[in-house]
């Protein structure tokens, strides 16, 4: 390649100054385009891609590694594909009434170090204070706290926390009668027979005149702008 001007600075004058030039191009251009997209199945139409959200696809999505195992192995239907992954996962979880065997394991391997919790602290209730105290060395009183906390932890498995319901609300239709000639007090006021008018407030007069002239009647606010 050769140079020309200032030092540094690439001319591109020359044979082998353009074919370094189009060769750097060349590479661009198939840098910058999308490579072609391969075929999924090579004969035939596409089938239609499977609802993942139905059954135990929708609770557990299969890997995609998988799916791209499986539907190699059947000839790139990725419908086949999917179900030949249903069929080898199951319904995915454990049945109803069927124990965890990782839990089990572990119980397992933890009862190698020492009794079950449980007969542990049953040990504990069996014992006389003074000998439970006598045998950890503390005192009277630190050996009945801690066989009543282990009381509290036992007795769910013994017997069950049962509170009574109590209802604090009440539930059902109240009616109030208004007597002719009867009174009452509400809040502080005189509850007078109900007037001729039918209104609510009308029957109601009150001590303080404030309350009175809220509640007063329709008939009484004629009055007053006559």
């Amino acid at each position: 390649m050769s140079s020309a001007g200032e030092a540094g600075v690439f001319s591109g004058d020359g044979d082998g100054g353009r074919a370094a030039i189009d060769a750097a191009r060349r590479e661009f251009d198939q840098a910058r385009e999308p490579a072609p997209q391969l075929p999924l199945i090579a004969d035939g139409d596409l089938p239609p891609v499977p609802d993942l959200a139905e059954s135990d696809a929708y609770v557990s999505l299969p890997d995609a590694a998988e799916i791209l195992q499986l539907q190699m192995a059947n000839g790139g239907d990725l419908h086949r594909a999917v179900q030949e992954h249903r069929r080898l996962k199951g319904e995915g979880g454990r049945k109803p009434g069927s124990k965890n065997r990782q839990n089990r394991a572990f119980q397992e391997y933890l009862l190698q170090f020492g009794p079950q919790p449980g007969v542990t602290q049953m040990r504990f209730l069996g014992r006389p204070v003074e000998q439970l105290a006598a045998e950890l060395g503390c005192s009277k009183l630190e050996a009945a706290q801690l066989q009543i906390r282990c009381d509290d932890n036992l007795l769910p498995y013994f017997a069950s926390k049962m509170p009574v319901a109590v209802a604090h609300r009440f539930e059902g239709d109240v009616t109030i009668n208004f007597f002719d000639g009867a009174t009452g007090m509400i809040d502080g006021g005189e509850l007078l027979p109900e007037s001729a008018d039918g209104d609510l407030f009308g029957g109601m007069g009150f001590a303080d005149a404030e309350t009175a002239d809220f509640c007063a009647s329709p008939s009484d606010d004629e009055e007053r702008s006559e």
